[in-house]
């Protein structure tokens, strides 16, 4: 009777607490749903149908992942930030979290990234273009099952880098578009398991790479747009021989005025490419075979001297364009200029370019447009005020830009039907 008893007991207190628990837990999942946040489950099957009926689904629900980051991080219903204090409480109450996306959040600050120290579980955090500086990776040290950090596009500097490096069980970081130096990265040589470092435009030089070669696991290192020479790529692949470097030296200053085709020839895609792989223009075009004729919609072209007259030569003869991406080249103005005969455009991406607010006046003559990405530009909160007002746009993006939060928001005000990220 004594031995019934106590089993009847241990069950009761076994019982209560999981239906504290299993309560708290729902409680969790709807205030995070409330925000639009996705709540995922694990796909393990778990305990048979008939029990998951008769005692209840929620008592055998596990959560692995919460991802704040769809719709660029903002509510449909007004475009409110989806990550609050509120939200970020109620993560503590969801045990086996493996995975959290916090990407696109202005609101996520060190100070929030206190919320995830209890999450023992998580393996994978994701907090790309948030307010995150550094000093609030503090609350991340004690996460031992920790293995992949995303922080590119944040704020984060060298100071930060020495709470990471405590981070021993790491084997993935995204340092890529942040205020990272050579004085940081060398905090990363203490992470001997790391197998992915994301490095790309950062101020990094050959100096680091003493410091990178001794990640003997490092199995791929992305250096692209950073300062590092030919000299310090040849040092890297000599201690790290295995390690997939990826990586680009700078363009100069000299822009290229050579034409790529006689004046009046309408290339094929195929000629096009072909002409972009002879002259090592990092470059392509692509067609859509969808459309009657299969015309040419996408025109890509990254680091290229070639002058905007070089580029307009080349949309003259894709008057079915659609996509227009041009990054770190040394194109301005006077390629804005022509670009208001692209009256199919759709989607147009200058990343760090010399364009300039004046130039995006012709932008208005582009009825179709309905992105745009300007990233790393040249732009102050005074040039805002004469920001074309493109009400067409559903999306702008001035990431990496100086500038102040007051700015975004009048302009946010001027172009409601706008998504703006920065």
């Amino acid at each position: 009777m004594t031995t019934l008893l106590i089993v009847m007991t241990v069950v009761a207190l076994w019982l209560g607490r999981t239906t504290f628990l299993t309560r708290k837990q729902e409680k969790a999942i709807q205030i995070i749903s409330a925000t639009e946040g996705a709540v995922i489950e694990s796909e393990d099957s778990g305990p048979p149908d008939w029990l998951r009926t008769t005692v209840g689904e929620e008592y055998f629900r596990k959560i692995t992942a919460v991802d704040f980051a769809t719709n660029m991080g903002r509510r449909k219903d007004g475009g409110e930030p989806k990550v609050t204090d509120k939200a970020l409480a109620q993560l503590k109450s969801l045990p086996g979290l493996e995975v959290l996306e916090l990407s696109h959040n202005e609101t996520v600050t060190d100070a929030q990234l206190a919320y995830l120290s209890p999450l023992k579980d998580l393996k994978t955090i994701y907090l790309f273009r948030t307010q995150i500086r550094g000093p609030g990776l503090i609350h991340l040290v004690g996460l031992r099952h920790l293995k992949a950090i995303q922080l590119g596009g944040t704020k984060l500097n060298d100071a930060g880098l020495e709470h990471l490096a405590k981070i021993k069980g790491l084997k993935y970081l995204g340092l890529n578009d942040t205020e990272i130096t050579d004085l940081g990265v060398a905090h990363l040589a203490e992470l001997r398991n790391l197998e992915r470092i994301d490095l790309n435009n950062t101020d990094i030089t050959d100096k680091s790479m003493a410091s990178l070669g001794k990640l003997e696991k490092l199995k791929e290192l992305g250096l692209t747009g950073t300062k590092i020479t030919a000299e310090g790529a040849r040092q890297i692949k000599l201690a790290l021989p295995n390690c997939m470097v990826i990586c680009s030296f700078a363009l100069g200053k000299t822009v290229d005025e050579t034409p790529l085709f006689p004046v009046g020839k309408k290339p094929s895609a195929t000629e096009i490419n072909a002409e972009f792989k002879s002259r090592s223009i990092d470059g392509h075009v692509s067609t859509d075979s969808s459309m009657s004729g299969n015309p040419i919609v996408t025109l890509y072209l990254s680091r290229t001297t070639l002058s905007d007259e070089g580029v307009l030569d080349i949309i003259k003869v894709l008057p079915q364009l659609k996509a227009l991406i041009v990054r770190r080249a040394l194109v301005g103005n006077r390629l804005l200029e022509g670009i208001p005969s692209m009256q199919q455009l759709y989607y147009l991406e200058l990343t760090e370019t010399n364009v300039t607010v004046d130039g995006l006046q012709h932008l208005l003559e582009l009825p179709n447009l309905r992105e745009l990405y300007l990233k790393k530009m040249v732009i102050t909160d005074q040039d805002l005020e004469t920001f074309p007002l493109l009400y067409g746009l559903q999306l702008l993006s001035l990431e990496g830009a100086n500038l102040s939060k007051e700015a975004i928001e009048n302009l946010r005000e001027r172009l409601p039907g706008c998504m703006i990220t920065y």
